[in-house]
């Protein structure tokens, strides 16, 4: 249902787009749950959907429980809750509140940024550095 849903968005067929994947959430939170990642990526689609139907109050709730599922599941850095955090801030900035979509814009680069200096300073990658440059080097005759 979902990917029907999906491919009649392409298609710029919102509302029966719309139908599809709305019912589709609800066969997926009631089968797998709401915190199944099948679920999520539903959720994320059922709000683009109810933002491209004008309906963003709609959008805007399912943007957040996206958000604060992701939070808990993956944490606040990871590119998921990211995208999510991103898609959000586009959903405010179509209902009007500029100042607010610009601040959360700039809280998901800050974030990501923040990720990836840990990570260019981890000691993990430093790991990796290492076995790489011990992969490539090549043997003396």
């Amino acid at each position: 249902l979902n990917n029907l849903g999906n491919a009649l968005f392409v298609q710029e067929r919102y509302e029966e787009a719309k139908e599809y994947v709305l019912e589709a959430l609800d066969l997926s939170r009631a089968t797998v749950g709401t915190q199944h990642s099948v679920t999520l990526l539903i959720v994320s689609n059922a709000a683009a959907l109810q933002s491209n139907t004008g309906n963003l109050d709609a959008a805007l709730k399912l943007s957040t429980e996206a958000i604060e599922i992701r939070e808990s599941l993956l944490g606040p850095y990871h590119q998921n809750t990211l995208v999510s955090m991103h898609n959000h801030a586009n959903y405010i900035r179509e209902s009007g509140l500029i100042d607010e979509a610009r601040a959360l814009g700039e809280s998901v680069v800050e974030r990501a940024a923040e990720d990836l200096r840990a990570l260019r300073n981890s000691e993990h990658l430093e790991e990796l550095h290492r076995l790489r440059a011990a992969t490539q080097q090549t043997p003396t005759p």
